[in-house]
């Protein structure tokens, strides 16, 4: 076990009550966790006030200016969301279903660019086609990759979410469609 004395509180204490640091010699900070934290409350309570004011100034700037700080940030979102929503969009889809953007370009590449039900190319839609997933397989945790079904637009993935994924529904509903004559309204 070794040991070290902190400069702060001048107390001799083992490394482990030290937090680790790689670039130093002996891989630990020069002072202990206790003087760390209370070098670190000291730090933000000094410099609390001056955050403040720089707040104050920020809210007193954009009341003043309304119309150019609506214009900046319509410029600056839309530059974000020019370079980013394909990263945000596998980003997404990594996160929510652990597919990688390879996995989701073969996944296209198999159903031809097309929706899986109504077989709409995705150069028609407005949005990207929506994995589709099993939401009873996981337990309503996150989903795996055995879950997915399949690539669907956004009409036809929330037509299934309305009918809960449900087949007796589904099937009463087409039933309910084909049963339809024209004029037989309150007939």
């Amino acid at each position: 076990m070794t040991y070290k004395t902190c400069p702060c509180c001048h107390t001799r204490k083992t490394t482990s009550l030290f937090h680790r640091n790689i670039k130093r010699k002996d891989l630990v900070q020069t002072y202990c966790k206790l003087c760390e934290k209370k070098k670190e409350k000291n730090r933000r309570e000094t410099y609390k006030p001056r955050r403040e004011l720089e707040k104050l100034a920020r809210a007193n700037w954009i009341k003043k200016n309304k119309i150019k700080h609506r214009e900046y940030q319509k410029v600056k979102s839309r530059e974000y969301y020019k370079l980013m929503p394909e990263r945000k969009f596998f980003y997404y889809i990594k996160t929510q279903y652990n597919i990688t953007k390879e996995e989701y370009i073969a996944l296209l590449k198999k159903n031809n660019y097309e929706c899986n039900i109504c077989g709409i190319h995705q150069s028609k839609l407005k949005k990207r086609l929506i994995l589709d997933h099993n939401h009873k397989c996981c337990d309503n945790s996150k989903p795996c990759k055995k879950c997915i079904r399949g690539l669907l637009c956004d009409a036809c993935n929330r037509g299934l979410g309305c009918f809960s994924d449900d087949t007796n529904k589904l099937s009463k509903a087409i039933n309910y469609i084909n049963s339809y004559k024209p004029g037989s309204f309150l007939c």
